[in-house]
């Protein structure tokens, strides 16, 4: 969301969202020999094919100071992909970033309309 807006129109907005079921199950381990490299198994839960989809990993650092706490350093995606209902399959995505310490990522898996249908902290 966007623009100024007060604590109850963000409040609405969200609500719409909680208690709804999420259509993807995502599970991630991240490794960190040569790069920060993250495996996926991702798991489509509906009786429907998930097309074109994509996932993300956001490699971010917590700078700890008072404003701007969080500096994206790199960002990663998978190809865009097929997912048939009610199966699961298998990424791996490799980021930029050679020092993992102080680092920390974020997973997303987006729709082909750019949902974001599951994310989840990679650590």
């Amino acid at each position: 969301m966007y623009g100024p807006r007060t604590t109850s129109q963000y409040t609405s907005e969200i609500t719409k969202f909680l208690g709804s079921t999420s259509t993807v199950m995502m599970e991630a381990s991240l490794t960190t020999v040569a790069r920060m490299t993250v495996s996926v198994e991702l798991t489509n839960l509906s009786t429907e094919a998930l097309q074109n989809a994509r996932l993300y990993a956001v490699v971010y650092e917590d700078t700890g100071t008072k404003h701007n706490h969080y500096l994206v350093k790199d960002i990663a995606q998978s190809d865009h992909f097929t997912l048939s209902g009610r199966s699961t399959a298998s990424f791996e995505i490799a980021t930029s970033i050679q020092d993992s310490s102080a680092r920390h990522m974020v997973i997303m898996c987006k729709s082909n309309t750019g949902t974001i249908l599951q994310s989840m902290l990679v650590k």
